[in-house]
């Protein structure tokens, strides 16, 4: 994916090179320069911004990360937290030292083994067989790292058996699968859907909003085109219907063929409401009245054919008008989803983004969908099969072990991964595994900082918290510890 700015991509091309990039934003050299005023920090900008634009000999093995950006100052403040951030290298050796801690943990390991070649068995023989039936021709996109090479990759319900059949498979291996598995049964499982649970306010984190606004705007002007066409047909119809109104108002219809005159009969029932009359005196009894008679009299007296249209063309128009307003709010869910998410970065002018900045936190894909969905997984498979036979700190232990697998896995394979996409990091899966732990859990790591104590757009409902780093886990289950935490 080449590196786009806007909607505009620069991959190499010609008109879509890196001097092409500068030549054509000038405020892009101004604010770098601005931004790195000593030269090796300019110079080191430049050079990873010139990384992420590819050329047409592009080598899948070289590590070319393709980014996608609003706009400039989205480029700027992303480069700037990428290449002047001291602090951010101590997080990445933590990070590496907490993946290798986590592997080597028998705790953890035993756990997730447990699940993974003992209950994923019996659930997936517990599910419908058309589902069986897509598992067998299904490959995730990381079965490579439970197939026997590269090169043979095999299907999900070629992964069950696998494992089914280890005695000691690799965490790696089994956080692999089980998020393959996961990701393909989210929309498949009932249970997976009733039980997910989310990380609230990231829905447009990895999207470019310039890509999005793109959308919405192609999107509101067809709708807008589709919807004038409404109101002209509508106004036709209007227009048929108060001119046979007005013919029927002038001629006697028949009580028992009111029914095919449905704006006669609506003016009746309208009449009816007004006049309050006694029950007895409804219906047939006023149609063949002197009531009616002189109500369609007042009403031809009052009215013409023209000024019926007019009010009705009004509300027509009021509504259409209404409709068109709302467009940009109504049709923005439909505009997101016609874009492709970023595969290598997260929106820089996100608020989430914004504050995880400010503490110098590690970034990488954003709070992990893929966790939230495999942790759903867990819970569809032990509510299906034994709903009871796990206590709530057996729970904890399950969705907190497979979450910290998949932590390891995704920076233990960083340097195979990250050709593909950004991978995500301790605080983005912590931050999905935290509303799967169930009240008074020894498994879930402390916060270290809520910023919805005092940020609006945080206690508004966005899931925005830096949790701690433990300096171990304990073999035996793998609970995280910490140093000043006696145990």
């Amino acid at each position: 994916m080449p590196l786009t700015i806007g909607v505009k991509r620069y991959d190499g091309s010609r008109g879509r090179t890196l001097a092409d990039l500068y030549i054509g934003n000038p405020r892009l050299v101004e604010r770098l320069q601005q931004e790195f005023p000593r030269a090796e920090d300019l110079a080191r900008a430049n050079l990873k911004l010139s990384t992420w634009v590819s050329t047409p000999w592009y080598n899948a093995l070289d590590k070319k990360q393709g980014k996608c950006f609003a706009g400039i100052n989205d480029v700027v403040i992303w480069l700037r937290y990428k290449t002047n951030n001291r602090d951010l290298v101590q997080s990445k050796e933590d990070e590496s030292r907490l993946a290798s801690a986590i592997d080597q943990c028998p705790g953890i390991r035993r756990t997730v083994g447990r699940f993974t070649t003992q209950v994923i068995p019996l659930y997936f023989s517990a599910l419908d067989a058309e589902t069986r039936r897509r598992l067998k021709d299904t490959k995730g996109r990381y079965a490579r790292f439970y197939s026997k090479s590269f090169y043979f990759n095999r299907s999900l319900s070629e992964g069950v058996s696998y494992f089914k059949d280890q005695r000691d498979p690799s965490l790696s291996e089994m956080a692999a699968f089980l998020s393959d598995l996961a990701l393909a049964l989210k929309d498949r499982d009932p249970d997976m859907k009733a039980f997910r649970k989310m990380t609230q306010g990231h829905d447009e984190l990895r999207m470019n909003k310039a890509e999005i606004d793109s959308a919405l705007a192609i999107l509101v002007a067809t709708k807008g085109r589709e919807l004038s066409r409404d109101v002209l047909a509508d106004q036709a119809k209007a227009r048929q219907q108060v001119n046979k109104l007005f013919e029927d108002l002038q001629r006697d219809i028949p009580w028992d063929q009111l029914d095919n005159h449905q704006e006669l009969k609506k003016l009746f029932s309208q009449t009816e409401i007004k006049l309050r009359l006694p029950s007895e005196s409804t219906g047939q009894a006023l149609y063949e009245s002197n009531n009616w008679a002189q109500a369609k009299r007042t009403f031809l007296a009052r009215n013409t054919i023209e000024s019926v249209l007019n009010r009705q063309f009004e509300q027509i128009e009021s509504k259409a008008g209404q409709k068109r307003q709302a467009f940009p709010e109504t049709l923005r869910g439909e505009a997101t989803k016609g874009v492709s998410r970023s595969a290598f970065n997260v929106d820089p002018s996100h608020e989430w983004t914004r504050l995880m900045m400010q503490r110098n936190v590690m970034i990488g894909a954003g709070p992990s969908s893929t966790t939230a969905h495999t942790l759903s997984l867990l819970a569809a498979a032990v509510h299906r099969l034994h709903p009871y036979f796990m206590n709530g700190t057996e729970k904890n232990q399950l969705s907190y072990s497979v979450a910290m697998a998949l932590f390891a896995f995704w920076q233990r394979k960083k340097m195979i991964l990250s050709l593909a996409s950004a991978v995500h990091t301790w605080n983005e899966v912590v931050a999905a595994l935290e509303p799967y732990q169930m009240p008074g859990t020894i498994f879930m790591p402390p916060v270290a900082e809520d910023f919805s104590v005092d940020n609006p757009a945080v206690s508004a409902g966005m899931h925005c918290k830096v949790y701690e780093y433990p300096d171990r886990f304990q073999e035996t289950d793998g609970r995280p510890l910490f140093n000043n935490v006696f145990v």
